[in-house]
């Protein structure tokens, strides 16, 4: 588990069937490397999940794609919700985490 003294948190919801963008923070990533890791909770491992721009984790085949430092999730669901990290650099730089939330449909 990251456990960071110096990392920046945000928190976002979502509804099942949505597309989220997950940015790292201010980042302009066009000559920066930004790895995005994922946790379901805090006690839970991490799972890398793009790594120097390649997807590392099969679990969001198809619905994951990056534009610099931004991820973006197609069509979340409940099981996408959980705790993403970033750390420009590859692990060098500024962390972020972004507690992400997924609800049912609107309105419920």
């Amino acid at each position: 588990m990251f456990v960071f003294s110096d990392t920046a948190f945000y928190s976002k919801i979502s509804f099942i069937g949505e597309t989220v963008h997950l940015s790292c923070g201010d980042v302009e990533a066009s000559n920066t490397k930004v790895a995005w890791y994922y946790q379901k909770s805090a006690e839970a491992k991490n799972k890398a999940i793009l790594l120097n721009g390649k997807l590392a984790n099969g679990d969001l085949q198809g619905r994951l794609s990056s534009g610099g430092s931004t991820i973006i999730i197609e069509n979340v669901g409940k099981n996408d919700s959980g705790i993403y990290t970033c750390i420009e650099d590859l692990g060098q730089g500024t962390k972020y985490r972004l507690l992400l939330t997924v609800q049912g449909t609107c309105g419920e």
